[in-house]
């Protein structure tokens, strides 16, 4: 027996009637017992194997995600637009804030190049990604938008760890599906705050919604195939993050409406357990 279960059965016979005594009975059950042991410890060494290979496997697969999120975020489409916009600006003679896109555009460079080679980075220096990346779109747009990053109080900045670039596609995704579509009022908030042993994240825009940007510049339905590949590359880290923890993250996407039940922006929710 093994956890309860029949592993296997010793059929024992012999041409005299009536010659297995007790005896013989306890020989057969310490060997039943012996054969079971053997089996029991040849299956946790398989288990254990497994488990040994499905965690290098997970470990492969966060290098392999860091590094296609890294060329997400250095595309040649993002490249191009933030070169472009200092073109525009220095052609519209407005030398000082082309100055100041490029300091803030090279500081994001220098940030990303620093941190992609790590699996996770402390969540100050996430938020000085996402404050660096948000600014620059800002004045790329010409401050169109209005933009709120906050973190609980409560949270040790400085000790919890997230998954570094994890958060960065999801705001992109915010800014050019959701507000750029919209005429005024433009809103854009980003918190954190710790729940348990959780960190819930929250990006939401006030902007025409998921449908009206698939309706207006055809894309699929969680934003452009670039934005496509950055969730997919998200989700796929999470995952990585519940075999190696054994916690379960998670991404979830609510479409906002307002009494008149018209679309009124998306928020995106993103959990996953608070490292330190």
């Amino acid at each position: 027996m093994i956890d309860d279960k029949v592993a296997g059965v010793i059929d024992s016979e012999h041409t005299r009637k009536h010659f297995f005594n007790h005896r013989h009975l306890k020989i057969l059950n310490t060997i039943a017992a012996l054969c079971a042991s053997q089996m029991q410890l040849a299956m946790a060494e398989e288990q254990k194997k497994k488990a040994e290979i499905e965690l290098l496997q997970n470990k492969q697969k966060a290098l392999e995600s860091r590094l296609q999120s890294l060329r997400l975020q250095m595309n040649p489409h993002f490249l191009f637009n933030a070169l472009n916009s200092v073109q525009q600006m220095i052609l519209a003679n407005e030398e000082m804030v082309a100055t100041k896109y490029l300091s803030r555009f090279s500081k994001l460079l220098r940030a990303i190049l620093v941190h992609s080679d790590k699996e996770a980075i402390t969540l100050k220096e996430e938020l000085e990604i996402l404050n660096l990346y948000v600014e620059l779109e800002s004045i790329r747009f010409k401050g169109t938008f209005s933009y709120r990053i906050v973190c609980d109080d409560s949270i040790d900045v400085d000790e919890v760890k997230v998954p570094t670039l994890l958060i960065q596609p999801f705001v992109e995704n915010a800014i050019w599906h959701g507000l750029m579509h919209k005429e005024v009022d433009r809103q854009l908030l980003i918190s954190f705050e710790e729940k348990e042993e959780w960190l819930h994240c929250i990006v939401e825009d006030n902007g025409v919604g998921r449908q009206k940007a698939k309706e207006i510049k055809g894309i699929v339905a969680n934003g452009s195939s670039h934005q496509s590949k950055g969730i997919a590359v998200s989700t796929e880290r999470l995952k990585a993050m519940k075999n190696k923890t054994g916690a379960e993250g998670s991404i979830a996407f609510t479409d906002l409406m307002d009494k008149a039940g018209n679309a009124a922006g998306t928020r995106v929710a993103i959990d996953f357990p608070i490292q330190t």
